[in-house]
């Protein structure tokens, strides 16, 4: 199954692009001296949730946060190690004098360059210290341990899901405009009934309407639906805290199901499943 970059590093790659081709042309160049960056920027991909762990103590960042923002940056940075690995690629071709690669061709290598980054991101049970990381002395490498090897496991899992998990389902944009169109008052009221809580107010509200609906004699399928509209209404009511107005709504609906996510992935993982599923 070939890993998916979740919509904002997929829009960040994008965005970056020019500054990351002027990056990586430098790299090439490095790299055919001898430089062994993409052996130090494996380091990094492999220290950054240890460097989250310190952030989130030190701001006091609840856990799902935090294991949000490592599924989040770690798929980023393997994002930018498959770039340097297809462009070296790419440089080798030419000196090779064969073909360029096509557009497609390009595509179809990068994600399979990205399958199996992610799959070594799993695997690979060897890291440096971080005085060894500049001189790449392997001498000083040790083997990681369980726990860390678990958590890894654990946030490649969640990169896998990102997209699906963050992305409101197609039925519920409708189903939330008609609710708007055909019950603009009631709409407006529980919005600003929600926005009148605090913030932690507001996210437990939530996770109680999760806890409800998920006691209701309905399909799955039906309580995944229902579970996206109330994260869809507390991304409303987040919008209009004008404490948080520099956050989307789709950052705030994402927001919503991460923390759904972390309620709930070791108990009801057939509800996660089914929310994963719709369209």
């Amino acid at each position: 199954m070939v890993q998916r970059l979740d919509p904002s590093t997929h829009f960040r790659r994008r965005d970056l692009w020019s500054q990351q081709e002027a990056r990586l042309a430098k790299v090439i160049d490095e790299g055919s001296k001898g430089s062994g960056y993409n052996r130090r920027y494996w380091q990094r991909i492999i220290r950054a949730p240890a460097k989250i762990d310190q952030i989130a103590a030190r701001r006091k960042i609840p856990a799902f946060q935090a294991m949000q923002h490592k599924a989040m940056l770690t798929g980023r940075m393997i994002a930018t190690y498959t770039d340097h690995m297809l462009k070296g690629t790419e440089v080798a071709y030419k000196k090779i004098g064969a073909e360029p690669l096509t557009p497609m061709q390009k595509q179809k290598l990068w994600d399979k360059i990205y399958d199996e980054t992610i799959y070594r991101y799993r695997s690979d049970l060897k890291a440096l210290p971080l005085k060894a990381i500049k001189e790449l002395d392997t001498s000083k490498e040790y083997l990681m341990t369980g726990d860390q090897m678990a958590e890894r496991d654990s946030i490649s899992h969640l990169m896998r899901h990102i997209p699906d998990l963050i992305t409101p389902p197609k039925k519920i944009l409708v189903e939330r405009e008609k609710a708007f169109q055909k019950h603009k008052g009631q709409m407006e009221k529980l919005i600003q009934t929600t926005m009148n809580l605090g913030p932690q107010e507001r996210e437990q509200r939530l996770m109680n309407e999760v806890k409800h609906i998920l006691t209701e004699n309905t399909s799955e399928k039906q309580k995944a639906y229902k579970i996206c509209l109330a994260a869809s209404i507390f991304a409303d009511s987040e919008k209009k805290d004008p404490m948080r107005k520099e956050k989307t709504w789709s950052y705030n609906y994402a927001n919503a199901m991460f923390m759904v996510y972390d309620a709930l992935k070791n108990e009801t993982t057939e509800i996660i499943d089914a929310i994963q599923k719709l369209e």
